[in-house]
């Protein structure tokens, strides 16, 4: 099935933020108030009520008081809240014209249904007013009036409840705090309150002199805000809540966040220089400053970099025969960031080899001389290199282990016992001796050169075009590459997901689905498809009627702006990974030779599987039943087999006459279910999630898809 994709729309959903509290409906928030006989507390602030600050209630009639002589009970109280000279009071009202009458006697009760105690004795007939002062916010007052006379007290009068008002959280402070997760850091915030009815708290936020919104809320009394840019002023203020009523907002706190961390610190040696470069996303940086270890314990610092935009430096003070380790931090209004990860440089004596660290988690092994002998084996989480008869440690890294041999004549032997991922590449046109023991292990050599052992094995006699061998030669770039950005970046990270891979504006849905339903279920096939050549340039592995062929590319790539992001074609998207963009760059030069993004343009799930070496049928999913298809599909995929989707010209669902790759299928509440990934990386429909993801009944599924390719 010949396959188009429409390309990728510029429209973004509109991003919802929360309203931010007008002022007049702040000042009609009541704080709470102070118990009876106490001094006030600074802990509470002082609001006029609002109408709705002060929760009324009449209680049913009380139990009767006994009497020697039967008098009248007085009237059912009015019962009012105020604030009077910074202090919250209670005020009680009544009336009673029994001439028995002496006085009265205010009861009170906390709660609707407590035990209620005396609270005031009142002499005389006319005195028939009591006011309280609370000492609990948020908390039901009671309270019931009985006559007294000469033989007791009369039966109460109805009882009336009120319901102090919130007070204001305190003490409200805000801090950055180390992420122990990320190694980043955020904003703590903290207040004090002392109501134990509230039941959670709104956490608003302004950034610079702008309006308050709430960001969120927090049973507790902190509340970690990690959606904050570096270097920018953030205001906080914090409200309770409890039973639909709110407290007045507390008062503010302040702080200007810590500088953004840089990521991804390399070191390069060269000429016996460091060149150290790195990524930060910080534009109100001042700039960055560098420090410097022998031992990588104490660290010093050793040079500033000025401007934000400004990530590289070289050291040319680290002396032959010695090791540096460097780290980097940004400084900036909020203050210097915590450090970025620490790299490893080695400036030779006399050898021409060097143990570095690139795009923060990758080791590379670099050697251009002649006639060098190379050893590698792991003890514990340390790789141990033997060159030349002298062992050197290096911890091993999450990216995994390049090794460059480029003088020729070198011998190279890489022991089992090395678990992190291992690429070697000597293609240089020379003879070299290469000894691997590790199945999965990538190699890249010359025709000339000898191996012994066990890896996937690449051959590399020509490179398509007749491009050289030589460092930083390449095809040219396809004409329609527009204006370009070089990306020196981590070609395959850690490993690769499905989600590496995302379609830019041109119609090849059949070939970035199909890598990334590859790189999904059969991961492999894309590590041992392409290699980091050191210098700038890739080769990928292509195959033509069963034979590889071999393309070589640069790091140039079409752009819209600056960034990995703004690839015009296809990228990693948030993976900061570019083997993507790689993979369909040098496609453009085999598909056709035609050498253009255009020429990518539509095609067929099948094609792309042949060029990977991948063997493939075509089905239709609607001449199976719902479980055939369920345990076909579950069985490809559970024996890491691809596969990818068509949809049709008329789908009512999704994109029409598009590529879509198949993730899982999975019993949902006992209902099968397909998930299937558009190659935007973006919802196309109301079905997909923003990053793309739909999860399918068997009907939907059909009614979409006309047509599907696996791996055999």
């Amino acid at each position: 099935m010949s396959h188009f994709a429409p390309r990728r729309s510029s429209n973004k959903p509109l991003r919802l933020t929360s309203q931010s509290r007008r002022d007049d409906d702040i000042e009609t928030l009541e704080s709470r108030v102070l118990m009876s006989g106490s001094a006030p507390s600074d802990r509470f602030i002082n609001s006029a009520p609002g109408p709705a600050a002060v929760v009324m209630s009449l209680a049913s009639s009380a139990p009767k008081y006994v009497s020697a002589s039967p008098i009248a009970a007085p009237t059912s109280p009015n019962v009012s809240y105020a604030l009077a000279s910074g202090r919250g009071t209670i005020t009680l009202t009544w009336s009673g014209s029994d001439p028995k009458t002496t006085g009265y006697v205010v009861w009170r009760a906390t709660g609707t249904s407590g035990t209620f105690a005396v609270a005031a004795k009142l002499a005389g007939v006319a005195n028939r007013t009591f006011t309280d002062i609370p000492t609990l916010a948020n908390t039901t007052y009671s309270y019931r009036v009985t006559a007294g006379f000469t033989g007791g007290y009369s039966d109460p009068s109805a009882t009336v409840s009120l319901i102090t008002p919130m007070s204001a959280p305190g003490n409200v402070a805000a801090q950055m705090t180390a992420d122990t997760t990320t190694g980043g850091a955020f904003v703590s915030v903290f207040w004090a309150h002392a109501d134990p009815n509230v039941t959670s708290y709104s956490i608003l936020r302004a950034e610079g002199n702008g309006a308050f919104s709430q960001i969120g809320q927090s049973t507790g009394r902190t509340y970690a805000d990690k959606s904050t840019l570096p270097n920018t002023l953030y205001r906080y203020q914090v409200q309770a809540l409890a039973a639909g009523r709110t407290s007045p907002v507390s008062g503010t706190a302040s702080l200007t966040t810590a500088s953004a961390t840089p990521t991804g610190l390399t070191a390069a040696v060269a000429s016996g220089k460091v060149t150290l470069t790195w990524s930060a996303n910080d534009p109100k940086a001042t700039g960055y400053s560098v420090w410097r270890s022998s031992d990588g314990i104490t660290f010093k610092s050793i040079a500033t970099v000025t401007g934000a935009a400004n990530k590289s430096y070289i050291d040319t003070t680290l002396a032959a025969g010695s090791v540096g380790y460097y780290k980097v931090l940004t400084t900036g209004p909020g203050g210097n960031s915590t450090y970025s990860n620490a790299v490893e440089a080695r400036i030779p004596a006399t050898a021409k080899w060097s143990i570095t660290t690139r795009y923060g988690n990758e080791l590379v092994l670099n050697n251009t001389a002649a006639g060098d002998t190379f050893s590698v084996s792991q003890s514990g989480a340390d790789l141990v290199f033997t060159i030349n008869g002298v062992s050197v440690k290096q911890a091993a890294s999450a990216g995994g282990l390049y090794v460059y041999l480029r003088g020729g004549n070198n011998t190279l032997s890489i022991d089992a016992s090395v678990s992190t991922r291992v690429t070697v590449q000597t293609i240089n046109g020379l003879n070299d001796k290469v000894s691997v023991s590790i199945a999965s292990a990538n190699v890249w050599i010359d025709n000339d050169d000898t191996f012994a052992g066990s890896a996937q094995i690449h051959r590399v006699a020509t490179f398509v075009g007749g491009v050289s061998k030589s460092q930083g030669a390449s095809l040219p770039n396809p004409t329609d590459v527009r204006s370009t950005v070089t990306l020196n970046q981590s070609l395959l990270g850690t490993g690769v997901a499905a989600a590496d891979a995302n379609q830019g504006q041109v119609g090849d849905c059949y070939f970035i689905s199909t890598l990334s339903s590859l790189a999904h279920t059969s991961p492999s096939i894309i590590t041992n498809s392409v290699v980091d050549m050191g210098d700038g340039t890739y080769t990928v592995q292509f195959f033509s009627a069963g034979k590889a062929q071999f393309y070589r590319v640069n790091n140039q790539f079409a752009t819209a702006g600056a960034g990995l992001t703004n690839l015009y074609y296809a990228s990693g998207g948030s993976s900061g990974k570019i083997w993507i963009s790689v993979f369909e760059k040098a496609f453009a030069h085999f598909r056709r030779g035609a050498n253009t993004y255009a020429s990518l343009n539509g095609g067929y799930f099948n094609e792309v599987n042949d060029a990977m070496g991948v063997k493939s049928t075509n089905f239709n999913p609607a001449a199976s039943s719902d479980a055939n298809l369920y345990t076909m599909l579950a069985g490809k995929l559970a024996t890491g087999k691809a596969v990818e989707l068509a949809t049709s010209n008329t789908s009512p669902n999704l994109v029409r006459s598009h590529g879509y790759s198949l993730l899982s299928v999975s019993k949902v509440n006992g209902v099968n279910t397909y998930t299937v990934r558009n190659p935007w990386g973006a919802s196309g429909n109301a079905l997909e999630s923003r990053t793309g993801i739909a999860n399918l009944t068997y009907a939907q599924f059909t009614a979409n898809f006309a047509g599907g390719t696996m791996a055999a």
